[in-house]
Formats: structure tokens, C-alpha cells, sequence
């Protein structure tokens, strides 16, 4: 069996794939590993720039498929890893040299069904890294990693699956859901999370996300909000601790004003649902979380609905 299987979806990256192989050729890994590829019906000449990696080693594994998303293209790469543990990468980032290693390493020394570690955000102009946890952390109660993921003053694990290195029984046991076109990494670690048993958070640094401003995920438009939506309404309808629900309940209010806002922006009457949908969340619970301008919203929608939902549409 290999050790570890790196999945790299793939879509319109003809100018960014280059990086993100040539980091995961570069990585500094005492064991075999494999980069399954899969060309997500690509329509640029993404696909003969894989292929030339692909005649100069035989880690890489190329497959191609119609354009599905990243859930799908991610769970096609499932599918094919023989990996014992297995991460994910994007095709546009690049991985730390190191951090596969460590993951690796303390995967087989702990048990974990993940190791994260924590990451870059890479802008035209700077870099700004993200650190989830300052000292390595071991959670072994389930309640804790939950809390760790949905509570966003206390956040510890991210949504990102590209900073997590997972035992492959777990990946294999909870797929992405392919109708899943944005917040995808979020429904999945939750997921995971739900059925984990022991988690390993690093502080070392995982992997650099480059923020592109023409990308999928920084592309803003009512079907996204929507998207991130029906994910945070999965979360609380799955979420097995009663007690952890408001810190859900103030992100769902968050999603509901995003929604709400470019649902209005682009005429669309389910704007008036959504509206519908603030006033009915446990507000009294949530008014001393809530911000100024949240507050102000709600209040917005409570009292002059009709008028504020006006005022979005033409603002």
C-alpha cells in the first residue's frame, strides 16, 4: 500500500498547475506517496501541461473526467488512492516541504483520523499566515472538536481540507457531496469530525493558499450564498450537542444576511424567505453576540422588511 495518496482536482489552472506540481514533486517525504490528478473537464490546456509532468515521473496519476466540481473530482480521486492516509491539494497552491512528513509521522504514531497543521493565505502584495493553533494540540473528546470547528471566537480546526492530512479509512467512509459547488471542505470536515475519535493540530504551517480574485470561491453571487447556507442548515440539523447550537445559529444568521443581500441584488423574490427565515431564529438567545451592524439588520428586517429589502435591490 502506498502511504499517501495527494488528490489534486483540477479545472482551468493552465497557468497555476505548474506550481502546485512542481511543489509536490519538491516535498521532502521519507516514504512513496502518489498525486492523483483529476482533470475536472477542463477547457484550456491544462490537461497537456499535467501530461508533461506526468512523462517525467511516475508519481503522477492523470485522470479525466467531465466537469463535475471539486466534491466530485475530489471523491473520482478517492476512489483511486491506495493510500493509508490521503490529503487533498488544490491546483493553484502549493504545499510546505516539510509538512507531509510530520503529518505522516505523527499519523502513525497517534492514531489520529487527521493531522492539520496551519497555513498561508497568499495576496499579489503580501502574505498573511493563519494560525489556527499556537502550540501542537491533541482533542480526544468529541464535543471539544466540535466546538473547536463551529464556534468562530474559538475555532481551532479549519474548513479547509487541503490543511489536513487524514486517515484513509476515514476518508473513504465520508464522501464529498457532489452536489456541494461551494463550502464543500466545510460540510465534509464536519463530517469527519463527527465520526473522529482523535485529532492532532500542528502548529506547523500546511500548505500556501494563493487568493486568486478570479477563482471559484472569491467569485460572490446569490447561488454560492445559497450554497454556504444549506451547509451551515446541515451542520444544525446534524450537530449532535444541543448546548453548541448558538454559536451555529449566529453563523447561520451571518449566511442569511449574506443571502439575503445578493438575493436582492439580483431581483430574486426568494429574498423574502430569507428575510423570513432571520425573524425566526432565536434571536433573544443571540442579541448579546450580535454586532452593531447585525443588530441593526435584524432589526432592519423586523420592522421595515418590505423598505430595507427595497433599498438592497437599488442600492
Amino acid at each position: 500500500m502506498t502511504k499517501l495518496s495527494i488528490i489534486v482536482p483540477v479545472y482551468n489552472l493552465e497557468n497555476y498547475v505548474s506550481r502546485t506540481l512542481d511543489s509536490l514533486l519538491s516535498i521532502r517525504f521519507s516514504h512513496d506517496y502518489e498525486i492523483i490528478v483529476v482533470n475536472d473537464g477542463s477547457t484550456d490546456a491544462s490537461g497537456e501541461v499535467i501530461a508533461r509532468y506526468q512523462e517525467k515521473t511516475d508519481k503522477i496519476r492523470l485522470f479525466t473526467i467531465e466537469n463535475g466540481g471539486v466534491a466530485n473530482a475530489r471523491n473520482v480521486g478517492i476512489r483511486q488512492a491506495s493510500g493509508q492516509y490521503i490529503t487533498f491539494m488544490d491546483g493553484d497552491d502549493a504545499v510546505e516541504p516539510d509538512f507531509y512528513e510530520k503529518a505522516v509521522a505523527e499519523l502513525d504514531r497517534g492514531g489520529y483520523d487527521f493531522v492539520q497543521g496551519n497555513y498561508r493565505e497568499v495576496y499579489e502584495d503580501h502574505v498573511k499566515p493563519i494560525e489556527c493553533v499556537k502550540q501542537d494540540t491533541e482533542i480526544t473528546d468529541g464535543k471539544r472538536m466540535i466546538e473547536l470547528f463551529v464556534d468562530r471566537r474559538k475555532k481551532q480546526i479549519s474548513n479547509s481540507a487541503c490543511t489536513k492530512v487524514y486517515r484513509g479509512e476515514i476518508v473513504r467512509q465520508v464522501p464529498f457531496n457532489p452536489e456541494r459547488k461551494n463550502a464543500e471542505d466545510m460540510e465534509y470536515n464536519f463530517d469527519v469530525i463527527c465520526i473522529a475519535d482523535r485529532v492532532k493540530l500542528l502548529r506547523d504551517m500546511s500548505f500556501n493558499y494563493l487568493q486568486r480574485s478570479d477563482s471559484i470561491v472569491h467569485t460572490l453571487s446569490a447561488r454560492k450564498a445559497l450554497s454556504k447556507l444549506d451547509v451551515i442548515e446541515h451542520i444544525l440539523e446534524k450537530n449532535p450537542y444541543p448546548e453548541l447550537t448558538l454559536p451555529i445559529e449566529e453563523d447561520h444568521l451571518r449566511l442569511l444576511q449574506e443571502a439575503f443581500f445578493y438575493l436582492c441584488r439580483e431581483k430574486d423574490p426568494r429574498a423574502k424567505e430569507i428575510s423570513r427565515k432571520i425573524l425566526s431564529l432565536p434571536l433573544r438567545e443571540l442579541w448579546p453576540v450580535l454586532s452593531a451592524t447585525a443588530r441593526k439588520q435584524v432589526l432592519l428586517h423586523k420592522f421595515a422588511g418590505p423598505l430595507y429589502a427595497w433599498y438592497q435591490n437599488v442600492k
